[in-house]
């Protein structure tokens, strides 16, 4: 696993769990990111590679090993959209720099639309937990329904987010909701 971020927090946790990390201080977003991971990964002659982004609780081991045998089986691209169809909730392709990756809005189409563009497969996957992705606090509320997700579940418990969102609903903190 090769893990990208620049959060000393995230680095002890992944570094204690096996993870390899990338500093992704000189990037700017998350294509940079991971078009940087893809560069690393192909450089160590790795075949193929997914990508998921930090904000999908609910996704499971049996779902990552799916997507994975995609890529270990055929080359090209393999995508999981988010639950509303329109964005990107895992990435895999092989090789690792295939295509650039054009995570944002509408990014299953661009990202279908840039390989058929140069004639490669591509393969859509729907997947339950990796289709569930926060984006609002709203979603995090929802955070109890995915069985997977038991560990953001705890966490947001812990935090007393259900107390605070309720207060933010009630006006309650809403200067800082506006402006946060």
């Amino acid at each position: 696993i090769l893990a990208v971020t620049r959060c000393p927090l995230a680095c002890r946790h992944l570094r204690r769990a096996g993870a390899h990390l990338l500093d992704d201080s000189d990037c700017t977003g998350l294509n940079a990111a991971v078009s940087s991971a893809a560069s690393v990964l192909e450089a160590q002659g790795v075949p193929g590679f997914l990508t998921v982004p930090g904000d999908i609780p609910a996704v499971s081991p049996l779902e990552v090993e799916r997507v994975a045998h995609s890529i270990n089986k055929f080359s090209g691209l393999t995508l999981v959209p988010a639950a509303d169809g329109q964005g990107t909730n895992c990435l895999a392709m092989s090789p690792p720099k295939l295509l650039p990756p054009l995570f944002g809005p509408g990014s299953v189409e661009a990202h279908t639309r840039a390989a058929t563009g140069q004639n490669i497969e591509v393969r859509l996957v729907s997947l339950p937990g990796f289709g569930f992705d926060v984006d609002t606090p709203e979603d995090l509320r929802q955070v109890n329904q995915y069985p997977q997700a038991r560990q953001t579940a705890s966490f947001l418990d812990s935090i007393g987010f259900a107390e605070h969102y309720t207060r933010l609903d009630e006006g309650v903190g809403s200067d800082f909701a506006a402006i946060g």
